[in-house]
């Protein structure tokens, strides 16, 4: 329930940076944006296995 509001939250807040196409961004940037969300999607999968499995492919 808890991860579900936060990703209910943030939902709009992405969807607003993914879809801003004025470039305000620096490449440099974006690239720094997409790997912290690569990074946090990886921590919310590992959280969300069973704990015997956590480190594992």
């Amino acid at each position: 329930p808890v991860l579900r509001s936060t990703l209910d939250n943030a939902e709009p807040v992405l969807r607003s940076t993914f879809l801003h196409t004025q470039g305000s961004l620096a490449v440099r940037e974006r690239k720094s944006y997409v790997a912290g969300l690569v990074a946090a999607t990886a921590v919310v999968t590992e959280a969300l296995k069973p704990a015997g499995k956590r480190g594992t492919l």
